[in-house]
């Protein structure tokens, strides 16, 4: 499945649970981020939700293990 397909689907369930995507990074934004880490993820993004009426963020790395890039 490819990134985009991830990032579709993650914005369906926000909508369908009434969550919110609150930032999406793929892999060209993150790079100049983690420039000195050899591995940098293809996409990374946050969803906020309320629990008990407090809000709560949750962080997520994505990895398209599909696409092999240069070492």
């Amino acid at each position: 499945m490819a990134v985009n397909d991830v990032r579709v689907r993650v914005l369906g369930a926000c909508r369908d649970l009434g969550w919110s995507l609150r930032m999406w990074q793929d892999s060209e934004e993150l790079l100049p981020l983690l420039a000195t880490v050899r591995l940098v993820p293809d996409g990374c993004f946050q969803i906020q939700r309320l629990v008990n009426g407090e809000v709560k963020t949750a962080g997520f790395f994505l990895r398209d293990r599909t696409f092999q890039q240069e070492p």
